[in-house]
């Protein structure tokens, strides 16, 4: 009985942690993969999605509304480019983002689980398999865990992601279709609010 009161506690002292982090928690990350196209295999990184040399892509938490967004900001990690792409949502300046989301915390290992579809906004004028066209959509499904300090902070992401570029749906019908998997890994710590 004292063994499940002491998990009890645990589990309520890590959700009242990741309750009072309210905002949008954002942290540096990579991205590594590879895809394939009709035309061959070809590499994917964070120089084959942002748009600016020297910008970074950033990972953005926010565990209260189950959203979960990759965004471009600029070498020093102090502005969000703004990149002109209206995802689904309506939402600007986003890379991609979720469409849907959900999470699983875990008080025993203080961190939390999620999965999310995240979808690009229109157009994209990013040329991501490096093949001479501009790519047009992108549906990433991503499969995380983001690991938290005792206060709720998110102190480490990591993440598989699997997906389409130029799908059949909303795609370019010129352009090849794309799959694509990867990962993803936090390069730093937590942006500043």
């Amino acid at each position: 009985m004292k063994k499940v009161a002491v998990i009890l506690a645990v589990y309520l002292v890590a959700l009242a942690a990741m309750n009072s982090q309210a905002a949008k928690q954002r942290i540096p990350i990579v991205v590594k993969g590879g895809g394939i196209t009709e035309a061959g295999k070809f590499t994917i990184d964070n120089s084959s999605i942002i748009a600016s040399n020297g910008s970074q892509l950033v990972l953005a938490l926010d565990f209260d509304n189950n959203t979960v967004d990759i965004e471009e900001w600029n070498a020093s990690l102090t502005s969000k480019i703004q990149r002109n792409s209206v995802t689904n949502d309506e939402f600007k300046a986003l890379v991609i983002s979720s469409f849907r989301s959900a999470r699983i915390v875990s008080a025993k290992s203080n961190s939390v689980v999620f999965a999310c579809d995240l979808e690009t906004g229109f157009p994209i004028t990013r040329d991501w398999n490096k093949d001479g066209t501009n790519d047009t959509s992108a549906d990433w499904q991503l499969l995380g865990k983001a690991t938290l300090n005792k206060s709720g902070v998110v102190t480490k992401v990591s993440g598989k992601i699997v997906g389409v570029m130029n799908d059949p749906v909303e795609g370019d019908s010129g352009v090849n279709a794309v799959l694509q998997k990867g990962t993803i890994k936090s390069i730093g710590p937590v942006l500043a609010p």
